[in-house]
């Protein structure tokens, strides 16, 4: 811990040497970081330690752009950056809603239509599957348990019960920024090549040993980063990606440079540019410190 590592391998590939234009490329100073939250700027329990809040504000206060992608729905999320001082550009759902903080405006929502919802739900309820779904800054549920209470008192947003999820959906015609599968490892082993084979039109992805994400297809953290550069009137190369999930992954393949946390598993530091530390040692703040000013 503690250091930052330019490249496990060769940006090439083929183990050759870097040329000059790779050289170029580590050295360059990207004036956009786009950071995971889970795992990548928040600790393992749940905060932002005060080095990383003071890097990222110097980075900024030199012209750098902060913002934050995330899975977690934007009502679980919107407060707590606020809380930090963090008043920036929030992805969440994957890329699903994207929200200006510092004028509380929701710039983007991309939500699953209601009975595509509707069906994921039913297709989980054959599996007895742990549902969560979203729509109006609440979370619905098909029942209460530790995972869906873990959510509720890390988001901040009490959940809604209801036994047949899938009825409710369809009753009330609601459409989901986001469907979450929040279960046992063995159990969503069993359902994942299902979901995957059922529902091409969705983007369905592993963002934990223990959560399936649904999203509209063409929805992602990368997809979100197009958003991201133009609104900020800017291009995709001019963009720092750092994360340590599965679902972080479209994001880190997609931007100008990519950054693993220590803490990531392997199969995402190899679709990595550099690793840094892990999210209990600064990892965020490593990298801007090195990468960005």
């Amino acid at each position: 811990s503690g250091s930052v590592l330019l490249y496990e391998k060769n940006p090439c590939g083929n183990g050759s040497p870097l040329r000059y234009g790779d050289v170029r490329k580590i050295m360059k100073k990207y004036r956009i970081m786009v950071s995971d939250f889970d795992g990548t700027l928040a600790t393992t329990d749940k905060k932002i330690t005060a080095k990383t809040l003071l890097t990222i504000r110097d980075f900024v206060k030199r012209g750098g752009i902060f913002v934050v992608s995330t899975g977690r729905m934007t009502a679980g999320i919107d407060h707590i950056l606020s809380a930090a001082g963090l008043n920036v550009l929030l992805s969440a759902y994957n890329g699903a809603e994207i929200k200006d903080l510092k004028t509380n405006k929701l710039l983007i929502r991309r939500a699953i239509d209601f009975e595509t919802t509707a069906k994921v739900l039913e297709k989980a309820e054959s599996f007895n599957l742990n549902m969560h779904c979203y729509g109006d800054d609440r979370f619905y549920v098909s029942k209460e348990s530790r995972r869906s209470f873990f959510y509720s008192v890390l988001t901040g947003v009490k959940p809604e019960v209801h036994s047949v999820l899938s009825e409710f959906v369809r009753e009330k015609k609601l459409s989901s920024s986001k469907i979450l599968a929040f279960d046992d490892k063995e159990k969503l082993d069993a359902a994942f090549p299902a979901f995957k084979e059922t529902f091409k039109n969705l983007e369905v992805t592993r963002s934990n040993a223990e959560q399936i994400d649904f999203n509209l297809k063409g929805v992602s953290k990368g997809s979100a980063l197009k958003d991201i550069a133009a609104y900020y009137d800017s291009d995709i190369s001019e963009i720092l990606a750092i994360g340590d999930a599965g679902n972080d992954l479209s994001m880190l393949e997609a931007a100008g440079f990519s950054v693993a946390m220590g803490n990531a598993p392997d199969y995402v530091k190899a679709a990595c540019d550099g690793v840094t530390s892990s999210c209990d040692d600064d990892g965020v703040a490593l990298a801007i410190e090195k990468f960005c000013i």
